[in-house]
């Protein structure tokens, strides 16, 4: 039933719902997500950078990261979804062309590292955090 499933999982059959509540891209747009929106208690963050599909860049670790803390220190949040406002993926995966071409390997690896950094600080929230994929 799902009283006994993880809070993660009782989240995940409503992605569609939250998908439906969530306005269509506004003024406050980032660059890489749509305005955060609250919906029963559940952070919703859409995913639609730039581009034809959402890759991993630096630029988009910090924007998460500035609306991770909106979401970490708001205790009417109680759980958390990612959505992708692309059709057919979530994320492909890192830019690879943004680490090539990077010169600054201190740089890269102290900004690699701040992503794993990020993945820790959703799980150490204490929040189900779920990511609503679709895809071939």
């Amino acid at each position: 039933s799902a009283a006994r499933r993880p809070a993660a999982l009782a989240v995940a059959p409503r992605a569609a719902a939250l998908a439906s509540a969530v306005p269509d891209a506004s003024a406050s747009r980032g660059v890489f997500f749509d305005e955060l929106t609250v919906v029963d208690g559940v952070a919703v963050l859409r995913l639609d950078g730039p581009g034809s599909v959402n890759t991993i860049t630096f630029d988009m670790m910090d924007e998460v990261l500035r609306l991770w803390e909106t979401i970490e220190s708001d205790p009417a949040i109680k759980a958390v979804c990612f959505l992708s406002g692309k059709k057919d993926s979530f994320i492909v995966g890192a830019d690879i062309n943004m680490i090539k071409t990077t010169e600054d390997y201190d740089k890269l690896e102290r900004d690699i590292m701040l992503g794993h950094d990020i993945f820790a600080r959703f799980k150490a929230a204490g929040k189900p955090t779920v990511a609503a994929i679709h895809g071939p």
